[in-house]
């Protein structure tokens, strides 16, 4: 995993919270307790993050990540 400078971190979100560039984040599809595919996911914050995760998980658990915080954990859809 990659580590970021805590003065990257904060230029970053300033410019994010700006309106200016968007945040990386990591979407983590899961198969069992293991990771599965990544999928990069840019975002301004981390609700709209969310709603590309939630469009790109299919039916996988998946984790989702902004460097090194763990920003949700998202359920499979259960078979029908």
């Amino acid at each position: 995993m990659e580590r970021w400078s805590p003065l990257l971190l904060r230029v970053l979100v300033k410019q994010s919270r700006a309106g200016g560039s968007k945040v990386y984040y990591r979407l983590y599809l899961m198969r069992g307790d293991r990771f599965r595919d990544a999928i990069e996911i840019h975002a301004a914050d981390d609700e709209s993050a969310m709603e590309q995760a939630e469009q790109r998980k299919e039916a996988l658990p998946a984790e989702l990540w902004c460097r090194g915080r763990r920003v949700a954990t998202l359920l499979g859809s259960s078979p029908a």
